[in-house]
């Protein structure tokens, strides 16, 4: 059934007996634009980009003059690429044959003739010409072109350039490529939370290399700390799948609202749950964050109180006497100590005790 934007509304509200009917058209809706390919990307998505860091801090953070800029990146992807297992998942990456470069020994040059990166055999005839936009520098006049006339005017075959872009919406503009023909320019993603981007490809199969065959610890930390900093240059599948999204929408604009009540409402269901749980256990609602009740036992004299803080993904109960307060009296220490142990009791009797731990005065 197709529902206006005004019954969808009112279901929020409760209203009617034909609720759970529309709110069951709703669902559909989500199962529209959310279907198994999407949701398989979003898990891919939330794996990809859940990261665990071993190391309590990133050195090239501490650099926090010098670690956003452009030159850094050439100055570590320079130094990463020096190693031959990177350079041959960069040259594989690329389409080219890795062995016209390890089989003749090559060097790494920054800033010659300033090209950022200068990739080339020791025979001085081929080479590969990297340039830098991780930090979405403009293109200079007549860019790219003057750099792949330069190494030509050197003799230089130049094999490939290395258009090292942030995300798609960075692309060398044609004054810049000029007379370059089309099957030389290769751009190429830092970041963007596919397996087809340079962070994926070339440092994370290198690091995976590097651990596997007991690499010198140097080349170990360069690469992983360098990973983190790659990720924070571009963007994310989320992107895509927003953008795939929006492509849909747009082909069904009438909808467009009863998604976005949707997102309202899933928005609001930390309020609905709070408020549902006052209503069925007589509690209150504390700020919109947490459910409360307090409890109190006129014949042992003890008061306590539950809340429940609601978060998107989880909830956290916690169970307390209402005697924390104390201050320096020992009465009420007492009194307080023994609530604890009355609770934790309780905890036992119910076999309850086994799930909880205590933390900061509360049962958790």
């Amino acid at each position: 059934m197709n529902y206006k934007i005004k019954e969808l509304k009112n279901t929020w509200q409760f209203p009617f007996n034909r609720s759970k009917e529309i709110i069951k058209d709703t669902f559909s809706i989500v199962q529209k634009y959310a279907n198994n390919n999407m949701l398989e990307k979003y898990r891919d998505y939330i794996k990809k980009n859940t990261f665990n860091e071993d190391y309590p801090f990133n050195i090239f953070e501490l650099i926090s003059d010098t670690y956003y800029k452009e030159n850094f990146h050439s100055d570590i992807i320079a130094k990463l690429l020096e190693h031959e297992t990177v350079l041959k998942h960069f040259l594989d990456f690329i389409n080219i044959d890795a062995s016209k470069y390890l089989n003749n020994d090559y060097s790494v040059v920054r800033e010659k003739n300033k090209i950022d990166i200068l990739i080339k055999t020791d025979t001085d005839t081929n080479c590969i010409i990297i340039e830098n936009k991780l930090r979405w520098a403009k293109d200079m006049n007549e860019q790219l072109s003057r750099y792949y006339n330069n190494c030509l005017e050197n003799n230089l075959e130049v094999d490939k350039i290395v258009y090292l872009s942030p995300d798609i919406l960075k692309q060398p503009t044609s004054q810049s490529i000029k007379d370059i023909p089309k099957e030389k320019i290769k751009i190429i993603y830092g970041y963007d939370g596919e397996d087809e981007d340079f962070y994926t490809k070339v440092i994370e199969n290198s690091l995976n290399d590097f651990i596997e065959n007991n690499e010198a610890k140097e080349w170990i930390l360069l690469a992983d700390h360098y990973l983190k900093i790659l990720r924070e240059t571009g963007v994310t599948k989320m992107d895509k799948l927003t953008q795939d999204f929006y492509n849909e929408i747009i082909k069904n604009t009438d909808e467009y609202e009863k998604i976005k009540l949707i997102v309202d409402m899933y928005n609001n269901l930390i309020v609905t749950r709070i408020n549902n749980l006052v209503s069925k256990f007589q509690g209150a609602n504390c700020d919109n964050e947490c459910f409360y009740r307090d409890f109190e036992s006129k014949k042992r004299g003890l008061n306590y109180a539950i809340d429940i803080y609601i978060y998107n993904d989880y909830s956290c109960f916690n169970l307390f006497s209402r005697g924390e307060n104390t201050g320096d009296d020992p009465k009420l220490i007492k009194k307080w100590e023994q609530d604890n142990k009355d609770i934790e009791a309780w905890l036992k009797k119910h076999n309850l005790f086994d799930d909880t731990f205590y933390f900061e005065d509360r049962w958790k």
